[in-house]
């Protein structure tokens, strides 16, 4: 997690990429894993697993990630689990730079933020769909007291896309 615990490594890993704008919103987000195996019980939570694992989706491959919205896009590092994952942390990650990827704003089809459920305002669900059928399910804290910058830069990215 060192690579990413701070605002200036996160932006450094980016940079490495060539992900980086004049503006740079950067935030974790988790796999939503609770909408496929709720859908059909804990049998259908191991047939979704499976799914997730044959498909070349590195939103249902990964279980964590390091987004940067920037002024032209949005890059996403994916991170892979180092620790054991009963619940997400990052922690518990490291970023996966042989996975990187990047869409404009044009690539996508749609993209949008909810409150997680009515009972945690403090979890937020990312639904985003791009143009070449690519879908992720992720939830992201609205804080989390090992990224300081997670708060604001999460905050500026719902400002776009929250659902009012």
């Amino acid at each position: 997690m060192t690579q990413f615990n701070t605002y200036e490594n996160a932006l450094g890993l980016f940079r490495s990429v060539n992900c980086a704008g004049s503006v740079n919103n950067i935030f974790i987000a988790y796999k939503n894993t609770s909408s496929a195996a709720g859908a059909f019980g804990a049998v259908g939570g191991m047939v979704a697993a499976i799914a997730d694992t044959a498909s070349q989706n590195v939103f249902k491959t990964n279980d964590g990630f390091l987004f940067n919205q920037t002024d032209y896009g949005i890059g996403v590092i994916p991170l892979k689990a180092v620790k054991a994952l009963l619940t997400y942390s990052p922690d518990k990650f490291e970023p996966d730079m042989s996975k990187f990827f990047f869409f404009r704003y044009e690539d996508i089809q749609s993209l949008e933020v909810k409150n997680f459920n009515i009972f945690n305002k403090k979890i937020q669900a990312i639904n985003l769909a791009l143009n070449n059928g690519i879908k992720g399910s992720l939830m992201a804290p609205v804080s989390d007291k090992h990224l300081p910058y997670q708060q604001q830069c999460f905050a500026n990215f719902c400002a776009n896309y929250k659902k009012k």
